[in-house]
């Protein structure tokens, strides 16, 4: 069995239908997100991928036609590629499934499991029910421990938005008390989040936890306030038949710019 190779995509922020005066901003002082990701694709289809894997706030406003529009950049540039998604903060589950899915427009959390060359993929959707502060409510993990009762030849890996670990313990979302006791029981090879818009890796009880930055502006953080960046980075990555995750986190764009500061909480 041959390595199955991925993309790690996270935080695009596309914006194409909306009226975002921050990612206008963005767009104004750095540059389009959308071109943003197109040179992340070509660089992507070089490496010829077996699976994208997609966490979270894929659009920055949740318009059904932006999530058509990022499909379309995603299939010309990677055509018959598999794609694995969990949404964000940003993103809105009716449009979502509308645009991207092209299914019917329902507004119920978005939980899926697909196989891929004998991997299976887990989607959680942590910000269904507290937005920006996310959670793991009891339903979700409940189909969590049965999607990983499914054997593959590969094992599994599960994806967020909001990590449970960070080089931020403020930072990270709470694990629930079932959590550690399920992956203990399973074959996760790797959980996979984004929401920080900074690369990050820990390996925990033997599980590594990765987190994948931004396509569309890069967060550093301090004592008191987040520190916005014109930085871009995503994630290339394999998974051996040993079970061996390599990764390699990819700088798009180096951080040249400050954007602004937030000295208190508020939406990235």
């Amino acid at each position: 069995m041959r390595p199955l190779r991925f993309a790690h995509i996270s935080d695009t922020h596309l914006v194409c239908a909306g009226s975002s005066e921050w990612m206008f901003q963005v767009q104004r002082e750095v540059r389009d997100p959308r071109r943003n990701l197109e040179r992340c694709l070509e660089q992507v289809a070089q490496w010829q991928p077996d699976v994208v894997l997609l966490t979270g706030d894929l659009v920055h406003e949740g318009q059904a036609e932006d999530y058509a529009a990022l499909r379309q950049l995603l299939d010309r540039a990677l055509p018959g590629v598999p794609l694995a998604c969990a949404l964000g903060n940003h993103d809105r589950r009716g449009p979502f499934r509308q645009g991207f899915l092209g299914q019917a427009p329902e507004e119920g959390p978005y939980l899926a499991w697909q196989p891929v060359d004998g991997l299976g993929i887990l989607s959680l959707d942590t910000p269904y029910l507290h937005g920006i502060q996310g959670s793991l409510p009891p339903d979700q993990l409940d189909f969590m421990e049965q999607a990983l009762q499914t054997p593959m030849p590969r094992g599994h890996i599960v994806l967020m938005h909001h990590p449970l670990v960070a080089q931020w313990p403020w930072a990270q979302l709470e694990t629930p008390a079932r959590w550690k006791d399920i992956l203990a029981r399973s074959s996760v090879k790797g959980v996979f989040a984004g929401h920080l818009h900074s690369s990050f890796f820990a390996l925990v009880d033997g599980v590594p936890y990765v987190n994948a930055g931004s396509l569309a502006f890069g967060i550093d953080y301090d004592a008191d306030s987040s520190i916005y960046t014109d930085q871009n980075t995503y994630g290339l990555g394999s998974l051996g038949p040993d079970g061996a995750l390599g990764l390699s986190p990819v700088i798009l764009e180096p951080a040249r710019k400050i954007l602004k500061r937030v000295r208190k909480s508020g939406q990235s």
